[in-house]
Parts: C-alpha cells; structure tokens; sequence
C-alpha cells in the first residue's frame, strides 16, 4: 500500500479482510504527510502499522532526494511540532547544495503579490530558472481572492502562469450529481449509491429518516438499496413508503427517456459516437442549458483523453478525474497550486503565498484537523528543491479582508508554525528592491 498514510478506516478494514485470506502487508508512506482529513484519513494509521500488523519489520527512508540542506532543516523543524509524529531521520543526500529559505514579511496583498511577482521575474531573468522551475503555492483560493491579485501582478511583470486552485467540475453541481447519477443506472440499474444521490438531491422531503427505513427494508428483504428501488414495491416500507414510490416511479421514468439515448441500435447498426449519445442523455435529465453546456464540454474532454467508447469506459475516466487530488506541472508558466494540489510535486523555487495563522491553522485552530494544518504546511515547504521562499502579511484589505478565522479584521500573523522557527523574518520590499544587487 503506498501513501498508506491517507488511509481511512474503511481503507483499512479493506486492507485487513485482503490480509486474512492470506496476503502480508507492506505499507509505505509517512505519518508526517497525512493531510486527508476531510476523507478521515489520519496518521493514527501509519503510526500503529507495526503493532496492528505484528510482528512487523520497520524499514526507513533516511535520505531525502529531493530538498537543499536548508530546506531540510525548516521542514525538520515543522514536522518535530507534533509530539506524536513518528521519529525519523530526514538528511540530505550526498552532494546536496546549502538551499535557501527567505521568510518575507510585507505590508499587505498588494505589495505581496508585486514582491512575489518581481521574485519569479528576477528567477527567469537572472537565477537560469524556466517559468515552470517555479510552484505558487496558496492555502485556498475561495472565489479568486487570492490568486487575482497574483495573476494579475504576475501578468504585469511578463511572467506566464497557469492557475489550478479549483477542484471541482462541472458535474460538481446538483443538477451535475444528477447527470452523473442517471449515467451510472444506465450503466448499472441497481447502483445504490446512484439511487440514493438521486433521492437526495432531485427528490424533497425525503431525510435520513426515509433513507434508514428504506435501508432496513432493503437489508429485510436480503437486498441491496438499488435491488429494492428497482424491483420492489415501497409502500411497505414504515413511515415513508408513500413518497419513496413516488419519488422511485419519477427516477424511473426519466431513467427510461435516458437510457434510450445510450442503447445500441436495435437493428444492429453502428452506434453513434459515445460523445453523441451522452449528450442525448444529457439533455433528458438536465434542465438548464448552460450548465448542461458546461457539463458536456467536460465530458467530453475526458472522452478525449481518456479514449472511453464505451458508458463504462467513461465512468471509469471520470471516476479517475474527480479523484485526481494532484496535479501535475504545467510546462512553460509558473504554475499557481492550492497546497493540497502540491503533494507528489517538486519545483526548484517554491513559493508559498499567505503563510498566516489566520488560515493556518486558520479555523481548524483547537480542532481535531488542525494536525491535518500542520503536515499540510510540511508538505508544502518540502516541495522545493533548492529555494524555499515563504511571505505572509501585516494587514489584508479589500476582499482578502473577509477571510480566514478572523473574517473582517485587517490586521494578519505569520503563522505559528513558523514563528519560532529557525529562519528569521525579512522585509519583503527590502528584499525585492536589493534583487540582482
């Protein structure tokens, strides 16, 4: 299992059901790099691997590849703050360069964004570095307020970028669920999870109440949820049978004028391009017509490069799509990545923008994920590879003001993480007006 950090417990119990039919286990990650904690991942995993699977062997990874000397040390440093991580050396290879971490401190997002920007101008044009040697890195990016005023003093300076903060689709949406729901029936008439999305988001009144009582009849009759909604009358069912028929005969009927546009000719006859017959389907079930532009457009990006012919082909290629949490590096722009997005990565420059308490930990501050804040800043600063430049503010304004765990408030810190670390704070403008000097 590898990354086996980000395993959750139903993971996990997976991996044990494989492991008492026979199977050892070996398991490769690093407790420090958990980060997964909106999917209940948590190091808790990794840290008891010897005892959950012994006897067990430990084997380490003493050498790291990848970071200067410098970089090493200030990622140490982050890693030692959490007194249950798992010790473990982290030296630097043979041959490694001294690196260097800057902890630039500026007024407010303004002078951040030029100072970041005259930073990668000064990299390109003196320091023999590509656009795509350099990785921004944010925190988050809600409605564009903090990559904005990047992007735009980033084009004021000639720097190309490629911005990939977002991770959600077009089928991120209700009526998208919806779309993809009804692909998935079409595929597989007794999908559960398909059956109960579409319960949820296109049908109303319908709570976790009806959802138990539909799934106690289902587990009565010794069926899956999908088997019952497809094949049995609900009106049995305690409470809730009434509306759960209503809602089940309303599915199905849509599910019949869509699933026509996917069948195969019935005479034999090719069938259409797959693109063509899920637009059909398409246009059965969603109602608005730019969304459903939208959707198709993604779609059929992912046909394309995923060469799917086929409904099964295509859930497999978007099923891949939306679990893609990395992302790789853009050639030719400095690419500008929410931190979640930066695991796996590696760039020579890295810079991280908004380095704050109030967004980390920001809210997840006395939280049981605020641990999932610190690792998330160890990953990120241990993507460099031979600088390592970290900025933050006195104050946010404007928009960038109605953020974080202190939304309304101006005045901004350096992170706690990083306040008694072993690099001190500079003053960003300083630093950029003595750049090439």
């Amino acid at each position: 299992m590898d990354e086996y950090q980000d395993l959750n417990a139903c993971d996990a119990a997976v991996v044990d059901a494989i492991r008492q039919r026979g199977a050892k286990v070996y398991g490769a990650g690093d407790d420090d790099q958990s980060i997964y904690g909106f999917r209940h991942a948590l190091p808790v995993g990794i840290r008891s691997f010897l005892e959950r699977y012994a006897p067990a062997g430990d084997l380490k990874l003493e050498v790291c590849h990848r970071c200067d000397k410098a970089i090493i040390a200030l990622a140490r440093y982050v890693a030692a703050l959490d007194v249950h991580s798992l010790p473990k050396p982290l030296n630097p290879r043979d041959g490694a360069g001294d690196g260097e971490v800057l902890l630039l401190r500026f007024g407010d997002q303004t002078e951040e964004a030029d100072g970041v920007a005259s930073i990668c101008r000064h990299l390109i044009d003196n320091v023999d570095h590509k656009p795509d040697d350099i990785l921004i890195l944010l925190r988050n990016d809600r409605y564009s307020k903090f990559s904005k005023p990047l992007v735009a003093a980033l084009g004021a300076a000639g720097v190309p970028c490629r911005l990939k903060v977002n991770d959600d689709t077009p089928l991120d949406t209700d009526e998208g669920r919806i779309a993809l729901s009804f692909l998935r029936l079409c595929h597989f008439k007794y999908d559960s999870l398909a059956w109960r999305t579409l319960l949820m988001v296109s049908q109303k009144g319908l709570g976790d109440g009806a959802f138990r009582a539909l799934y106690d009849a289902a587990r009565g009759a010794g069926l899956t949820v999908g088997q019952l909604l497809t094949e049995k009358d609900l009106t049995p069912v305690p409470r809730f049978g009434a509306k759960l028929q209503a809602a089940r005969t309303a599915i199905l009927q849509q599910l019949l004028a869509a699933s026509s546009t996917l069948e195969t000719p019935a005479d034999g006859s090719p069938a259409p391009p797959l693109f063509d017959r899920v637009s059909g389907m398409f246009n059965a079930v969603v109602k608005d017509s730019n969304e459903r532009a939208k959707m198709l457009e993604y779609v059929k990006t992912v046909i394309t490069e995923s060469d799917a012919t086929t409904a099964a082909g295509l859930l497999q290629a978007l099923s891949a799509a939306d679990s893609e949490t990395e992302q790789a590096i853009v050639p030719g722009a400095v690419n500008v990545l929410t931190m979640h997005r930066a695991k796996g990565l590696t760039a020579r420059t890295v810079i991280v923008v908004a380095a704050e308490d109030e967004y980390i930990p920001g809210r997840q501050e006395g939280t049981p994920a605020e641990g999932d804040e610190r690792r998330l800043l160890y990953v990120s600063l241990s993507r460099a590879r031979e600088r390592l430049v970290i900025t933050y503010t006195d104050k946010r304004t404007g928009q960038q003001r109605h953020t974080g765990r202190t939304s309304g408030e101006k005045t901004r810190n350096l992170t706690r993480y990083l306040q008694d670390a072993p690099v001190q704070p500079t003053d960003g403008n300083t630093y950029v007006q003595n750049l090439g000097r």
